[in-house]
């Protein structure tokens, strides 16, 4: 592996971490941090990585953006949301991959 491809790869985590600490600041709209933020996404990220079918790390989250004072329903709305705007992001992604290449992408799993 380059160390462009190595550089390219942090860029794209970095990116995805920031952009998740901002989407959860707005759904919150409350007086979260972005640090604040990060934090609570990364300790949930944690969580799920050791967790098996990484159930673990939406009661993280809430965990924590509890412990930052946040209300329980609030809480509730953006864990939803999120799973929500994930999922539909997935089925973005999926369509478009389909529509650029469904052909020979239905032909490899075929073959698989």
């Amino acid at each position: 592996m380059t160390t462009t491809a190595v550089v390219g790869a942090l860029l794209i985590i970095m990116a995805d971490i920031w952009v998740r600490a901002v989407r959860l600041r707005v759904l919150c709209g409350g007086p979260l941090t972005t640090r604040e933020a990060v934090v609570v996404n990364q300790l949930g990220e944690a969580a799920s990585a050791v967790t098996p079918a990484r159930i673990g790390g939406e009661p993280v989250r809430f965990a924590e953006l509890k412990r930052l004072r946040l209300p329980t329903g609030s809480i509730i709305a953006v864990l939803i949301t999120e799973r929500v705007v994930g999922w539909a992001l997935i089925a973005v992604v999926l369509v478009v991959a389909v529509a650029l290449g469904g052909g020979e992408l239905v032909a490899l799993v075929g073959h698989r």
